[in-house]
């Protein structure tokens, strides 16, 4: 318990400041992690609390390491391991705001529209209630294709559709040199007749 809550308040820290540390801090906390909290002790309501902390400090610091790891860029290798946490828990609107940053950081705009209908569907389903501000905040920067939505750190690696430029109009690449070279693209042609 110690070894995992000290990481998880460390990570928190610095997030902001190096994700790639807050990752390797965190990741290494969940792989201190064995199987069921107290596996093997008898079922008693008092270990049933217990239980139920030590998994939701599991099911924290899970959050924390996938949020450092898209901080990193990583959305593409997110992607699938997310489809996975939302199936499992599906009433997490944090998994499913991860999820449809990984998705729109993959280059996979209408794949995340889908994850926000989905999550939608299933919190009106089973719980009754629309989703949460953030979730309706993200649904609206990813229509309006805000890439502040990836959560990217400076120096991190990047997406596919940010490339390191700041969108202008709706390219989703920076237009450079290579465009808008006619002279070139002449000489080219009159070079192949």
């Amino acid at each position: 318990v110690v070894d995992l809550a000290i990481p998880r308040r460390r990570g928190q820290a610095r997030s902001a400041d190096d994700p790639g540390a807050s990752a390797l801090l965190l990741a290494r906390a969940l792989g201190l992690w064995r199987g069921a909290p107290l596996g093997g002790a008898p079922d008693t309501e008092v270990l049933a609390g217990v239980r139920t902390r030590l998994m939701e400090m599991r099911n924290a610091v899970v959050d924390d390491l996938t949020d450092a790891r898209l901080r990193l860029g990583r959305h593409p290798a997110l992607a699938g391991e997310l489809e996975q946490l939302v199936s499992e828990e599906p009433l997490r609107e944090r998994r499913w705001a991860q999820l449809m940053r990984a998705l729109y950081g993959s280059g996979r705009q209408a794949d995340a529209m889908r994850a926000f209908q989905r999550a939608r569907d299933v919190l009106i389903d089973q719980v009754g209630a629309e989703p949460g501000p953030e979730l309706r905040r993200l649904e609206a920067a990813v229509l309006a294709h805000d890439d502040a939505v990836l959560l990217r750190s400076p120096g991190a690696a990047q997406s596919p559709i940010g490339h390191g430029f700041r969108r202008q109009g709706n390219f989703r690449h920076p237009v450079s040199a290579c465009i808008g070279r006619e002279s070139e693209v002449g000489s080219v042609v009159a070079l192949l007749a």
